[in-house]
């Protein structure tokens, strides 16, 4: 009788944390991650126009004893990774992080005027984590991260998380032989606007593997 009763409290352990993964929805690290906009189509941008892209931007300030480096591409893709002061990133070319969730992140941006607004995606456990914020454009080698601030309708603050919770200035650095956009997060059919351009990729991707 007692293993009995044993067995039924493991079995609604199980039923819970199953139902807990179904509610939490988007959360799952197989389901869109809450919170994240569906924006990303692959056109070509002018990006490289208005700041040097050929390389990395790293910011000044330290966020848990890491710095936050990004590369930026002109199909409107972004790749994020978590350094430590002075590592340089030539170092992590070798290393497979194109295809790594950990620590690093891939997402996408759009262009306003003189501001980046950027969304990245990295895997944590089991499920997703956003990162949301603004990049604002203060000449060709200098940006200014801006941590994203959203408000309720009742004008109370909602805490968004990010890598670094103060604006800093983020630094270019020339990169040779950087990583290219063929990330993960595009094998997903939630990352992209548009369903038909998300096919057209896969063919495309499928295509050069043969090629290879």
């Amino acid at each position: 009788m007692r293993y009995k009763i044993q067995y039924l409290i493991c079995i609604g352990i199980i039923i819970c944390c199953v139902s807990s993964c179904v509610f939490a929805g988007k959360d799952i690290l197989y389901g869109q991650p809450k919170g994240f906009v569906n924006d990303y189509s692959e056109k070509l941008n002018n990006i490289d126009q208005m700041i040097k892209v050929d390389g990395y931007y790293q910011s000044d300030r330290l966020s848990h004893n890491d710095l936050l480096s990004i590369m930026l591409y002109r199909d409107g893709t972004i790749f994020s990774i978590r350094t430590s002061l002075g590592c340089n990133l030539d170092s992590f070319i070798t290393l497979p992080i194109n295809q790594s969730r950990w620590s690093r992140s891939w997402g996408s941006y759009q262009i306003c005027d003189s501001n980046i607004h950027v969304q990245t995606i990295e895997g944590v456990e089991w499920y997703y984590v956003t990162h949301n914020y603004i990049l604002e454009i203060i000449n060709d080698t200098t940006l200014l991260y801006k941590p994203m601030i959203r408000k309720n309708a009742k004008n109370e603050i909602i805490k968004v998380f990010n890598y670094i919770e103060e604006t800093t200035k983020m630094h270019f650095h020339p990169l040779p032989n950087r990583l290219d956009s063929t990330c993960w997060v595009k094998n997903k059919k939630w990352f992209w606007k548009d369903r038909e351009a998300y096919k057209k990729y896969k063919k495309e991707l499928k295509e050069r593997k043969k090629q290879k």
